[in-house]
């Protein structure tokens, strides 16, 4: 689980904890989730799957 400050509940895939880096966010963009850091962009175009959907 991913600590933030939105209160949401956030997983990630233990094989992508490399990417917890200094200034890890997570941001809203032109119609896309953006994860950067302090390097830079990292992707920018972040998929978001909500399992209640897909777990039933």
């Amino acid at each position: 689980m991913v600590d933030n400050n939105a209160g949401y509940k956030i997983w990630i895939n233990p094989s992508e904890e490399y990417l917890f880096n200094d200034g890890l966010s997570l941001n809203f963009s032109h119609g896309s989730l953006v994860l950067s850091d302090n390097g830079g962009v990292m992707d920018s175009a972040v998929p978001v799957i909500d399992w209640r959907d897909l777990v039933k």
